[in-house]
């Protein structure tokens, strides 16, 4: 997997691991939602954007650590926590794990 970037966050070193190539969203109706919703698919798994938390929202996530607000979007998970950015084009993103 490659290191996209490491960061210092006090005593601890964080990786985040991504390439940063373009993941193309598309419209996918989940089982637990009568709407469709914009998803990508990242390591074979379906992810809706709805899943994510913004990290700019300071209702949902009030103090997202400094290094996090380089990104748009956040999915925290025992397993796998993912980082999205949101491309321009509204079409795309790029997704990373750390």
């Amino acid at each position: 997997m490659i290191v996209h970037e490491i960061i210092k966050d006090g005593e601890r070193e964080i990786k985040v691991y991504g390439s940063g190539r373009d993941i193309k969203l598309f419209p996918f109706k989940p089982s637990w939602s009568n709407e469709e919703e914009q998803a990508f698919k990242y390591r074979d798994i379906v992810y809706c954007i709805s899943e994510f938390v913004s990290v700019h929202n300071s209702v949902w996530f009030p103090t997202p650590p400094e290094w996090m607000k380089n990104y748009d979007l956040v999915h925290l998970d025992t397993i796998r926590s993912l980082l999205v950015k949101l491309n321009d084009d509204g079409e795309t993103v790029k997704v990373y794990c750390f």
